[in-house]
């Protein structure tokens, strides 16, 4: 009897024996388990962090976006609502229409409505400090009549394939060279400045100004 029990606490502690030397290929063979699953949740972590930071991008890029074209409309109908009344008060980085700036050109039954823009104040003197000395100057009657709304044609056909013009603003600068060409027919003396080649045509009338080809770069109008 004793035998017998002796023989079974050698078995259980044998047994023991092999299960306590086994324990750490056991704890090895799950450990790359648990990294791998904290890892994954990690990279969960990391991709969610990503997702919302790139949503908060994105929505700040768009409100940014919205906040500037906010600001351009806003800027851009403030300075069509402060028009100088004359060149005193106009800025000086170009020539400004003056008063009513708006250009239209109606026709209807039996007749013809047409408005571009005035010019107050606008002396040679002026202009030149504004845009320079002119490349040529015209003060004979011949150029009025013979290069004058030829160019000027060529110009605003130009301005309008480039965008620069609408085709009811071409036809009401239109309709005021065909006027200053008639005028200039009834022996009127007026002083023509061009620039940028004769793609810019100034013309004086008394030394004010009445025209101007309606290229951005020189002319603010509505």
């Amino acid at each position: 009897m004793m035998s017998k029990k002796i023989i079974l606490l050698a078995t259980l502690f044998l047994s023991l024996f092999f299960l306590t030397a086994c324990m750490p290929d056991f704890e090895s063979h799950f450990k790359p388990d648990e990294t791998s699953s904290r890892a994954s949740s990690k990279k969960q972590e990391k991709s969610e962090k990503e997702a919302s930071s790139s949503k908060k991008s994105s929505k700040a890029s768009s409100s940014k976006k919205e906040k500037k074209e906010f600001q351009t409309e806003t800027s851009s109908s403030k300075k069509m609502e402060e028009l100088p009344a004359n060149a005193s008060e106009a800025p000086k980085d170009k020539i400004y229409a003056t008063g009513d700036s708006v250009v239209y050109y109606k026709k209807y039954d039996g007749g013809l409505k047409v408005h571009t823009p005035d010019f107050e104040g606008y002396t040679t003197k002026i202009v030149k400090k504004i845009l320079g000395k002119p490349e040529k100057t015209h003060v004979d009657s011949n150029y009025m009549l013979e290069t004058f709304s030829e160019k000027e044609k060529e110009n605003l056909v130009n301005l309008y394939q480039e965008g620069h013009l609408t085709e009811e603003q071409l036809h009401a600068f239109w309709a005021g060279v065909v006027d200053l060409a008639q005028t200039a027919q009834l022996e009127q003396t007026f002083t023509v400045f061009t620039y940028k080649e004769g793609q810019v045509q100034l013309v004086f009338k008394d030394d004010n100004l009445v025209y101007i080809t309606p290229d951005p770069e020189v002319l603010y109008f509505n």
